[in-house]
């Protein structure tokens, strides 16, 4: 279904690019300044001499921003599965995101079938294997999310989300069956 909230999503994730892109285009545009459009000598001389300061820092925090925008930008895509209830008017999302250096998330959100709105009912951040995480549907008002506990990082789990009894289970280490 298609969303006017992912759409908005993806539109802000695009203020990274077109910001930095905008400021860049503006301090050319002051540099170059063309007698055309700007016919006063002093203005153009003025609007170089501003330009100059930003053109410069530009310049040398280009290759930083390069090189954190390529690191960054090789987070592999979430992985997600749904799980709808058993009447399947709501559906259980667990999406995993694999973050750069560890900065890992996993979360378990619950929403209506055909709307966009959706409740966090678990949280990990930190590493996690997406197929531990079992999501498994007692009835249609009542949702059992198992996992292992992680004593190192953080983990939240709601007691409802969506009017749906959220049952959390801490799974039992493989060091102590």
């Amino acid at each position: 279904m298609f969303c006017w909230l992912d759409l908005w999503e993806w539109i802000r994730k695009l203020e990274f690019i077109v910001i930095p892109i905008v400021v860049v285009g503006l301090v050319a545009f002051m540099l170059w300044s063309p007698v055309r459009l700007i016919r006063r000598r002093w203005l153009r001389i003025t609007l170089r001499c501003i330009a100059a300061v930003p053109g410069t820092a530009i310049a040398i925090a280009s290759p930083a921003l390069v090189l954190g925008f390529l690191l960054a930008s090789g987070d592999p895509p979430p992985s997600r599965r749904f799980v709808p209830s058993p009447d399947g008017e709501t559906k259980a999302r667990l999406e995993y995101q694999a973050g750069f250096l560890g900065r890992d998330v996993l979360t378990v959100t619950l929403g209506k079938a055909h709307s966009c709105h959706c409740e966090v009912a678990y949280q990990h951040f930190g590493p996690d294997d997406f197929s531990a995480t079992d999501l498994i549907w007692v009835d249609s008002s009542h949702l059992q999310i198992s996992y292992f506990a992680d004593r190192d990082h953080i983990q939240t789990c709601h007691d409802t989300a969506e009017n749906i009894r959220i049952e959390c289970i801490v799974k039992p280490e493989l060091s102590e069956r």
